[in-house]
């Protein structure tokens, strides 16, 4: 490296390896922040890879900007959790700036929330992911942007989701005596004959649109809420939630699958200054940035971390849950013996999987003699042991891994499908309107929803590989399990250089066979249901078949299942070379 550096990156890792590429980077980073005009409605989406030191320059460029006398703008910085609150905010203190606050729940109760109106003359302002998203319904929002100018959003903003379902019904009927009950169940049943219909939809999504009259939620509401207070803490926060998700079932577009029914409330929306930037470092493969290009402009950043040292091991195995649930006691107990196999006593290792498996694998690496493994739970302090499990929606922010030099991903981090048609409502801006909802081999048929839901599972798994080995000249192994070369590809492309890669494969036989005959049967039967919902007359077999996501290689074979069958046999379909009639 001949560049010539200034002086503020001399001592910078990333700096002295990567020379002008890192540092153009970094100094564009402070030009978008200081001299750049979005307008309130428009957001700049900058995909700096993971681990590069963005959060720590964007301190260092506040630091010099608040030194200026002629400095005039004024900051909202949100982080995702309180420590990186506390974190940053004791940076610039530390550096002789005292007109910055790092806005908690504690400080807020204790002393902002007496004096709101005092935050405008505050110069930089942090605040978590969970307070933005609550400002969204707030009037004390206005505190938070007068005399402000520049929003900075450190990761993608997670918006609230509200389910009902039958097990939640259950739930918090129990909460309620039983003359409150029989009110409870007034409100309910709307939904609940909801799930009813769609019973029979295991494995597709379907618009919902329920209605009660307001009488009946008002009602509830106001013999509901003096019994709260009768309530233990936990009870009356779940009580609480259903109460705001009443409004929500009934007053917005929801969407349903596999016995859900989720909705979102739209207010929940991006808001923002003068300059607004979020910095996503999976922008580029996250699908929800690309839905509305007037509000959120990607601007690409490219690579420049060199990944040709490190090693990527691919796994052709589907780790959906309900496959590894079916494979578990062979597939979890390969990947233990596979890490005893390999394992070096300079080897720290990050084991990520679903929340339900880790203390099954914790289990499985005993069993190999593997003992020093923290499984790390939220309140649990990482004391350097030499393995970590942990999970999806645990990891993003966690840096106790940075210098880990190896990876296990077993698992594919999928929501419940209903979310992805919610997360497009958020960040579309517009209506679901005529979008097919169907689902084929678990995955939307609908171009635009499977780009939601290909983006967010590639975003979560690079997220994830990305907890390690956050150095210049990185060295690790990753180990995938997965089967989808889609996602593969997706995630692989913002690793520059990471050609090093080997497809491999258990030595287990995997169990498919009863997941296919499984998967065949639901389907027919949301044929059957379909065809028995439509009008009488005759319809091609193609606009049939588009409609329910099966492709016409096997079409043929779903019309030859006893559930179509008996349709035909009972004179209520009749089916023809192109056509199907409904009777």
């Amino acid at each position: 490296m001949d560049d010539i550096l200034p002086d503020e990156f001399t001592n910078d890792e990333y700096a002295l390896e990567y020379g002008s590429a890192y540092v153009a980077k970094m100094q564009y980073l402070e030009h978008v922040m200081l001299n750049y005009e979005t307008g309130t409605e428009c957001f700049n989406v900058l995909n700096f890879e993971g681990g590069l030191g963005k959060s720590l320059h964007i301190l260092r460029v506040l630091d010099r900007y608040l030194s200026q006398d002629e400095s005039k703008m004024n900051f909202l910085i949100v982080k995702k959790f309180n420590k990186e609150i506390e974190r940053s905010a004791n940076y610039l203190t530390g550096r002789g700036h005292f007109s910055v606050v790092g806005l908690t729940s504690e400080n807020w109760t204790s002393e902002w929330a007496k004096k709101p109106a005092s935050l405008k003359n505050v110069r930089v302002l942090f605040i978590s992911h969970e307070r933005y998203v609550k400002l969204c319904l707030s009037d004390d929002r206005k505190h938070f942007m007068e005399g402000r100018h520049v929003l900075i959003i450190d990761e993608k903003v997670v918006f609230p989701i509200h389910t009902f379902n039958k097990a939640k019904y259950d739930k918090i009927r129990a909460y309620f005596p039983r003359p409150l009950q029989k009110e409870y169940d007034k409100v309910c049943d709307p939904l609940l004959h909801w799930l009813d219909k769609l019973e029979d939809q295991k494995n597709q999504c379907a618009r919902v649109k329920a209605n009660i009259h307001p009488a009946t939620i008002s009602n509830f509401k106001s013999i509901v809420e003096p019994y709260l207070s009768s309530l233990a803490i936990k009870e009356r926060q779940e009580v609480d939630h259903f109460l705001q998700g009443i409004d929500i079932w009934y007053g917005t577009k929801c969407a349903f699958n596999s016995g859900n029914i989720s909705g979102s409330d739209q207010r929940y929306k991006h808001w923002g200054m003068q300059n607004n930037i979020i910095l996503d470092a999976s922008a580029n493969i996250d699908g929800v940035y690309k839905l509305d290009k007037n509000k959120f402009r990607i601007i690409n950043q490219g690579n420049v971390v060199d990944h040709s040292n490190c090693v990527f091991n691919i796994y052709q195995f589907n780790s959906s849950k309900s496959n590894i649930r079916k494979n578990q006691e062979h597939m979890l107990a390969e990947v233990a013996q596979k890490i005893q196999l390999n394992l070096q006593a300079e080897d720290r290792i990050l084991l990520i999987c679903h929340k339900e498996n880790a203390e099954k694998l914790n289990r499985y690496l005993h069993e190999v003699r593997l003992d020093d493994v923290l499984v790390h739970e939220k309140e649990k302090e990482y004391w350097g042991e030499q393995i970590v499990i942990n999970w999806y929606g645990n990891l993003v922010g966690k840096n106790d891994y940075s210098l880990f030099n190896k990876c296990w991903l077993i698992g594919t981090p999928n929501l419940p499908f209903e979310h992805y048609l919610l997360q497009y409502l958020q960040y579309s801006n517009i209506d679901w309107g005529k979008k097919g909802m169907a689902l084929h081999a678990g995955r939307f048929t609908n171009d635009t929803f499977h780009s939601v839901q290909l983006g967010f599972v590639s975003a979560e798994i690079y997220q994830a590989l990305k907890r390690i080995q956050r150095v210049s000249v990185p060295h690790g192994e990753f180990n995938l399990v997965l089967s989808n070369d889609e996602i593969v590809t997706k995630v692989l492309s913002s690793f520059k250089n990471s050609t090093n890669r080997k497809a491999l494969h258990f030595d287990f036989k995997v169990k498919q066979d009863e997941e296919r005959t499984e998967t065949r049967s639901i389907r027919a039967s949301e044929l059957a249901n379909y065809l028995k919902g439509l009008p009488m007359g005759e319809y091609s077999k193609m606009s049939i078949r588009e409609a329910n996501g099966i492709d016409q290689a096997h079409f043929s074979g779903y019309l030859k299942h006893p559930k179509i069958l008996k349709l035909t046999q009972e004179g209520k379909i009749i089916i023809s070379y192109k056509t199907i009639t409904v009777l």
